[in-house]
C-alpha cells in the first residue's frame, strides 16, 4: 500500500500483512509514519485490508477527508482516492498482489 502526497510527490509505503496499519506522525504509535506535517495525528487513521476491500477509520480530532468528504466510521476505500490530512493531501494505492 502506498500514499503519494499530492503536492510534494513524496511516497510513503507500508506493507499490509493483515494486521491494521495506522497512520500518523508518531512514530510511536504508527506503522506508517507522515512527518513533514506536523497538523496531521499522532494517530490519524487506522488501514484495514478485509474480505478484498481497504477499509479507513478515522482516529483523529479534527478528521480525515476521502475525496472531500469526512470520513465518518468505516470508510471502503477505492483505488487512487484523495486523503486529506492536515494540510496534506495523498493518492492511496495499493496491489492486489
Amino acid at each position: 500500500m502506498l500514499l503519494q502526497d499530492i503536492r510534494t510527490r513524496t511516497v510513503y509505503q507500508a506493507q499490509m500483512d493483515g494486521q491494521p496499519l495506522t497512520v500518523g506522525r508518531g512514530a510511536d504509535r504508527c506503522r506508517l509514519v507522515l512527518s513533514s506535517d506536523k497538523s496531521i495525528s499522532r494517530s490519524q487513521l487506522t488501514l484495514t485490508w478485509q474480505n478484498g476491500h481497504m477499509l479507513l477509520t478515522d482516529n483523529s480530532t479534527y478528521g480525515t477527508y476521502v475525496n472531500g468528504r469526512r470520513a465518518e466510521g468505516v470508510v471502503e476505500l477505492q483505488q487512487n482516492d484523495t486523503l486529506h490530512m492536515g494540510n496534506s493531501d495523498f493518492m492511496i494505492q495499493w496491489s492486489l498482489s
